[in-house]
């Protein structure tokens, strides 16, 4: 755990990476939603490593809470680092790829204790976009967190038609109730 933090502080603090956010029409508030990075990696499959000579990519820790300045947390954990490029949001790479991760885990459980609704969105770049509320599921192992909640708010019917059809395969009872917001766009 501690060698993931090492990487993240090593290698993905970049400037740049808040540049290329504002290119694509998002300004980054560190204060209140942890850093972002970026760094220059090569893709392989589902996975990035690092090359100086790879395309610039916008990193994303997934923590399990965020730190920030506005939440302090005193033993950080770091469960994997995503590298995607805003251009192209649909499409994210892992260093570690571990199984089930979740953008916003603290959405999961707050929508499971109080029984809210919980905003998923179909990937990390709307998520920042949305000012970090709600979640991202990172990968379809995810989909086992999202059992036992009432409510599932998608971006649009086809992500949500996704997450419907992926639960489905595990749960045939107690299916949460999909809706998307009002007058969406089929945006990415």
């Amino acid at each position: 755990m501690r060698d993931l933090i090492r990487f993240w502080l090593d290698h993905c603090q970049s400037s740049r990476a808040y540049s290329l956010l504002e290119e694509h029409g998002y300004i980054h508030n560190s204060y209140m939603h942890g850093d972002i990075g970026g760094l220059n990696a090569r893709m392989s499959g589902r996975f990035f490593e690092l090359d100086e000579n790879g395309e610039f990519m916008i990193a994303q820790a997934v923590w399990r809470d965020t730190p920030s300045p506005s939440n302090p947390v005193g033993d950080p954990i770091l469960y994997d680092i995503i590298a995607f490029h805003p251009g192209r949001p649909n499409k994210w790479y892992f260093l570690r790829g571990e199984p089930g991760l979740i953008l916003g885990e603290k959405a999961h459980h707050r929508a499971s204790l109080f029984d809210e609704p919980l905003i998923i969105h179909s990937n990390p770049f709307s998520w920042l976009t949305s000012g970090c509320v709600g979640s991202v599921l990172l990968d379809h192992h995810g989909l086992n967190q999202l059992y036992g909640l009432h409510e599932i708010i998608c971006e649009n019917v086809e992500h949500g038609t996704r997450i419907e059809t992926g639960l489905s395969i595990y749960y045939k009872t107690n299916m949460p109730r999909f809706s998307v917001p009002a007058l969406t766009e089929n945006r990415v």
